[in-house]
């Protein structure tokens, strides 16, 4: 057990928190259990407390905890924790800086928000990792997260891969991955989490570009400020997708209706595919809205969608391809390629769109009311953004 030092304990003692603590392991698990509210939650194992105790100190904690789910000022925390205003400005301002905390200039004033391990802090200090940390992480999400991830709708939607690859007429417009490219102001690009997380381990060294995981507008911002990413023209952009189609990558972006994040994800490194693979559930039906069409006739047997296949939908068998569908994401990876064009995506009989949410922390919100660990008046559907 580990003992609160003074400086600790002098704010938790000036706080409104009532947290009832007497050592550092309470704090960190009062973390864990705010993490674990959001998006598809965080897991009670070793790993995944050693991870929150690199990122966090203990007043860092405590502030995170204080923050609650919606946008807040620092002077509101300030007035929540008892501590001088200045302080709490620096020491939120810091917090954003190194990617535990979300922050936005709103009407000329900062303000932030608490967010989830994934999509959260942990894509927030992928310029920051180091082996420990993605060691700890690949073991809580390997071992801890992994079969929960799908057990509700998830935090991403795999796009079809171009707009060729749908009958026509049937892609909807949410997800028209260039179109909605095109209607970003801002692109940043930045490093694969799950390519280095797989480099520290041992696997190896990822085959594609790493530097692949897209942030669009007010999160490109964020990302470039803390020198987390780079500012990307839309032509670049454009040429990532059309490396996507080429190289097998499946495009993912945020379930959100603004889509404030965008990966380009490897079947070898990612760890959202991998979960997809190895712990299919209900929510997998939300991952995409599109199913391959196969005609056995036109194939001629190459087996190359065997290769490209992101979730091992494709098998050979008695000279024939065979497609399980209920594991087809829609991706479309096996339609543009396709030699004898024997492949085209369908639109669902029922399509998913995110329930009339506009941006990711309100589906990361959701998916905690649902899991019942969120207040529903914390939601946007009950309460206005301030």
């Amino acid at each position: 057990m580990m003992y609160i030092n003074s400086e600790t304990q002098t704010l938790l003692d000036k706080s409104n928190l009532n947290l009832n603590t007497s050592n550092l392991d309470d704090i960190y698990e009062k973390l864990r259990e705010r993490v674990e509210s959001f998006a598809f939650g965080y897991s009670e194992t070793k790993q995944g407390a050693d991870c929150l105790r690199l990122l966090f100190d203990p007043e860092e904690a405590l502030i995170f905890v204080a923050m609650g789910y919606q946008w807040v000022t620092a002077k509101e925390i300030a007035q929540e924790m008892n501590v001088d205003e200045s302080e709490m400005i620096n020491k939120m301002y810091t917090m954003s800086k190194n990617g535990l905390i979300f922050r936005e200039r709103k009407d000329g004033m900062l303000r932030y928000r608490a967010v989830a391990g994934a999509h959260g802090f942990f894509e927030y200090n992928v310029h920051r990792w180091t082996k420990e940390v993605t060691d700890n992480l690949g073991c809580l999400l390997g071992e801890g997260m992994a079969h929960r991830y799908y057990k509700d709708t998830p935090i991403q939607r795999a796009l079809p891969i171009s707009k060729v690859a749908v009958v026509e007429g049937e892609l909807l417009p949410i997800d028209d991955a260039y179109a909605n490219l095109a209607s970003k102001k801002r692109i940043a690009i930045a490093s694969c989490i799950c390519s280095m997380e797989k480099d520290h381990s041992g696997g190896g060294t990822c085959r594609h570009n790493t530097d692949r995981c897209m942030l669009f507008d007010e999160v490109a911002d964020f990302f470039v400020e803390n020198n987390a990413g780079r500012y990307i023209s839309h032509a670049h952009a454009e040429k990532l997708y059309k490396m996507c189609e080429d190289e097998g990558l499946v495009i993912h972006v945020g379930n959100s209706f603004d889509m404030e994040f965008g990966c380009l994800c490897c079947k070898d490194c990612c760890q959202l595919i991998q979960f997809a693979r190895d712990y299919p559930g209900p929510g997998i039906s939300n991952y995409g809205n599109y199913y391959v069409l196969y005609e056995k006739n036109k194939c001629t047997n190459c087996e190359l969608c065997i290769d490209r296949c992101p979730m091992n939908a494709r098998t050979a068998s008695d000279d024939k391809i065979a497609v399980d569908l209920d594991k087809c994401i829609g991706c479309g990876l096996c339609v543009t390629k396709c030699p004898p064009k024997a492949n085209i995506l369908k639109r669902k009989e029922k399509p998913y769109s995110p329930p009339g949410l506009s941006t990711w922390f309100d589906s990361s919100l959701e998916a905690g009311i649902r899991r019942g660990l969120i207040p529903q008046t914390e939601s946007t559907y009950y309460q206005k953004d301030k």
